[in-house]
């Protein structure tokens, strides 16, 4: 439809939402087949925030798929691209997508001094902007540190989140009880994540490998 309009930003959408579509599904070599048709409508697009969208999502498949250096790469350059233009969700995209990398090869200094601080985000992007803090200290070795931030969160049985963020959410808290011995939160968490059982935890892409 989008392209009998001559919409590249209606197109560009479009294979942003197939991506996002086949990362839930588990499907990345063909989320990643997408990735050239993504790069040519955003280049046709233009502009910082395009250029950000597709370098969260082919941050976000390169890391699913194992190449951390692509990852790693793709991320930086979308932060920097989106940083100054809109902080929030730069700085929650890019940490996102770094907590997965550092699951896998272990956290890096430059993220880790982020983690350690604090940035503004928008209400129902709060709880899940400190637990992905609280993790990456956790797998920093600062379990003390960690506790405090998720702390802040609040009880997860109170925890209101978009709908996009309920599983990856749940599954980082339920990895940040578990390591720091909060018994009856990590109780919470399993049990709330009982209806997604065998589903793939993810959110814009950036998936939480178990």
């Amino acid at each position: 439809a989008a392209r009998r309009v001559g919409s590249p930003r209606a197109e560009m959408w479009a294979r942003l939402w197939q991506v996002d579509v086949l990362t839930e599904r588990g499907e990345f070599p063909a989320a990643d087949g997408l990735l050239p048709e993504l790069a040519r409508v955003v280049k046709a697009v233009g502009g910082p925030v395009s250029g950000w969208l597709h370098d969260r999502a082919a941050a976000g498949v390169a890391q699913a798929l194992s190449r951390y250096d692509d990852a790693d790469r793709l991320s930086r350059r979308g932060f920097a691209q989106m940083r100054g233009r809109e902080p929030a969700p730069a700085h929650g995209a890019f940490m996102a997508l770094q907590t997965a990398l550092a699951r896998h090869r272990g956290p890096v200094d430059d993220v880790l001094e982020m983690a350690r601080g604090s940035w503004s985000s928008p209400e129902r992007f709060r709880v899940m902007g400190q637990v992905t803090r609280a993790h990456h200290l956790l797998l920093a070795g600062f379990p003390d540190e960690a506790d405090a931030v998720v702390s802040e969160a609040g009880p997860i049985e109170d925890w209101e989140l978009p709908v996009f963020f309920v599983v990856p959410a749940l599954a980082r808290a339920g990895a940040i009880s578990a390591a720091l011995g909060r018994v009856a939160e990590l109780h919470v968490a399993l049990e709330r994540l009982e209806p997604f059982r065998g589903e793939h935890a993810t959110a814009s892409v950036v998936g939480d490998p178990g």
